[in-house]
């Protein structure tokens, strides 16, 4: 049996815009029944690949390397807060992507169909760029608001994101 690599193809952000970041997921984690993700390893995912054998990452990098050919630098930049599905109800907390979003977009476009002509599933679902925060638990998001102290949203309303551009 081949073994598995979890694969998925991503920007990787730089350190000031993780650090600017990084202070809205500090005040996030004081909120009972969210997990944030750390902020060293926030990106924005351009494809999930899943489970992969490991045989197979030699394919997925000449896909890359045939998506981005013809592809010239762009610079994005840190957008608004925001939650999926609502943040009255959220379940993921994100912040959004600005700055040249056309471009970003050809770009998942190209990564997604040349991954799918290498053999891996395509994904049916419009591509929305947004760097996670973090997640909600069920058992928050599904029950009644916090009786006392600031709910996720109050948080990211308050909590300004310096502007910065990667």
């Amino acid at each position: 049996m081949a073994k598995k690599l979890r694969l998925f193809v991503a920007v990787e952000l730089p350190e000031a815009a993780k650090s600017r970041l990084g202070k809205v997921i500090d005040a996030l984690k004081d909120i009972r029944g969210i997990r944030t993700v750390r902020s060293e390893g926030i990106h924005l995912t351009l494809k999930f690949l899943g489970d992969v054998d490991a045989d197979r990452v030699e394919a997925v990098t000449e896909a890359l390397s045939k998506a981005v050919a013809g592809h010239a630098p762009f610079r994005l930049e840190l957008g608004e807060v925001g939650a999926f599905p609502t943040l009255r109800r959220p379940r993921v907390l994100w912040v959004g992507i600005n700055g040249d979003t056309e471009a970003l977009a050809s770009l998942q476009s190209d990564i997604e169909a040349a991954l799918e002509a290498a053999g891996f599933a395509g994904d049916d679902r419009s591509y929305n760029p947004h760097l996670t925060l973090a997640r909600v638990r069920p058992s928050i998001r599904n029950g009644p608001p916090p009786p006392s102290g600031k709910s996720a949203a109050d948080v990211l309303k308050e909590t300004p994101i310096e502007p910065g551009t990667f």
